[in-house]
């Protein structure tokens, strides 16, 4: 028992640095979807770095701004073509 917990030890180590290793690429990601205003790919993005690392204050902020900023891109051109 003592050696199969020896051996599990670094493959659940590597598993967690994996997994953070995603969630910063994803938000990293995300960041560059921000940048270029493609709000959409953002939430996907930030989304995804929450989904991976849910205890990262900044990927759940950034998660939200970009979701408002989706919101608000989607509303300003609903009421642009409404009004043609």
């Amino acid at each position: 028992m003592r050696h199969t917990l020896a051996r599990l030890a670094p493959i659940a180590a590597l598993a967690l640095l994996l997994s953070g290793c995603a969630a910063s690429m994803a938000y990293k990601d995300g960041n560059g979807s921000a940048k270029v205003g493609d709000w959409d790919a953002a939430v996907g993005h930030f989304r995804t770095a929450v989904q991976e690392d849910p205890d990262k204050p900044e990927y759940k902020i950034a998660l939200q701004r970009a979701m408002i900023e989706a919101s608000l891109r989607l509303t300003t051109a609903s009421r642009v073509s409404g009004s043609t």
